[in-house]
């Protein structure tokens, strides 16, 4: 039974109850906290080039940990440059493992497996790259997580 000053009746103050209250406060908080991972893909085959085979720059590029830069129309007078920040920015050549270990994917699957519900979403139009973050290099031979990804 729970008094007033929220101690927990017939416990000291120290004893493992209270601890793992904290505990448990702190994994709320956590919770309810939304976080943006952004994952660059790499280009399919023919999009990094033009019509005669020339290399194309990236409209998308990885500029810090936490920001990428989008050009549109570029080499046109009306390029312009967009900076983006996010709380996590992956570049196309992130592994599986660095993806999974640097991001809050682990704790959110560790978490899964305590009983502590969690929603990993991946957004994006067709061919934006979700199936590429989700399950790594997935070409003809590589299973789920498989390959260089």
């Amino acid at each position: 039974e729970v008094e007033g000053n929220g101690e927990v009746e017939g416990e000291e103050e120290g004893d493992e109850g209270e601890e793992d209250l904290e505990y448990e406060e702190e994994e709320e908080e956590e919770e309810q906290a939304v976080t943006v991972i952004v994952r660059v893909r790499p280009f399919l085959g023919g999009e990094g080039e033009d019509a005669w085979g020339n290399e194309l720059p990236p409209a998308v590029t990885v500029s810090g940990e936490k920001s990428l830069r989008v050009v549109t129309k570029a080499d046109t007078p009306n390029e312009a440059t967009l900076q983006c920040s996010y709380d996590h920015v992956l570049a196309e050549d992130t592994s599986q493992q660095a993806v999974f270990e640097g991001t809050p994917i682990k704790p959110s699957v560790v978490g899964v497996a305590r009983g502590i519900s969690t929603c990993i979403f991946a957004y994006g139009q067709t061919s934006a790259g979700k199936t590429h973050t989700m399950m790594g290099d997935t070409s003809v031979g590589a299973g789920p997580g498989g390959g260089s990804g």
